[in-house]
């Protein structure tokens, strides 16, 4: 698997093997796309550890904005609420000082029990001036964080994928349109395998640098609440019209 990707990636900046890259199957090519973007992500994720590192010092300083925050903290339950119903991950139960032993997170009337590299437990009074108990809020909000962060991998990832499959489809089509109307012609699945691999500049540019700042890509729309940037577009498409322009003269010697 890594032997085959570190190739696909080779060749993806070597146009003399664009010739066999757009004759495979678009199963492949896809593969290569779902590929990158994963390793992309991963890439980024470490990047942004330093960040999900200060994150406790970060949600303390926001909260230092508040004049007042004052909120009512007091739980009432006729009986234990369980989510989900069998093996449950959260626990709500004001009748008792119950302990955690499976779940993730247990709320009693007194106090908040998570479980997170070991059993820890938060006071609930410290939750009615927020302002005041900024370390114990700020604690509780960053491990809540933390537990999101698969969540958000993955539908950020699902997002991403959808995005550059589109813009991949769409280039693709329009290109193969252009390009009928001239003698530089191939198939719309030869088109569509090189895109699946020119792509790859897009990911690296907008995925990657991320945890950085990307508006020097120049971002011009926004889908699925996720930016399309001109500059990783342009040059995406570049790559395209350069490969598929290859292809064609190097079909024709």
């Amino acid at each position: 698997m890594v032997h085959w990707l570190l190739k696909e990636v080779i060749w993806s900046f070597y146009p003399p093997r664009y010739k066999q890259l757009c004759n495979q199957k678009v199963r492949s090519s896809l593969k290569f796309l779902s590929s990158i973007l994963f390793v992309s992500f991963i890439l980024a994720s470490v990047l942004f550890l330093p960040k999900i590192v200060t994150i406790r010092s970060a949600i303390e300083h926001e909260i230092d904005k508040f004049s007042v925050f004052d909120i009512k903290a007091d739980v009432s339950t006729s009986a234990p609420v369980v989510i989900p119903s069998n093996n449950p991950l959260f626990v709500v139960d004001a009748s008792s000082d119950r302990n955690i032993s499976k779940e993730f997170f247990v709320v009693t009337k007194d106090s908040v029990k998570y479980r997170l590299f070991g059993r820890h437990s938060v006071p609930l009074s410290g939750f009615k001036n927020i302002k005041e108990s900024k370390r114990i809020v700020s604690g509780f909000l960053s491990v809540l964080a933390v537990l999101m962060l698969p969540s958000v991998f993955i539908l950020l990832y699902i997002k991403f994928w959808i995005k550059y499959f589109l813009i991949v489809f769409f280039v693709s089509l329009v290109l193969f349109i252009l390009f009928e109307l001239t003698r530089w012609r191939l198939k719309f699945r030869q088109v569509f395998n090189i895109a699946c691999h020119t792509v790859l500049v897009m990911v690296v540019l907008e995925v990657v640098s991320a945890p950085f700042g990307t508006r020097y890509l120049f971002p011009f729309l926004k889908f699925l609440g996720v930016n399309v940037y001109a500059v990783s577009l342009a040059l995406f498409s570049v790559f395209t019209v350069a490969g598929f322009v290859f292809v064609n003269v190097k079909k024709k010697k």
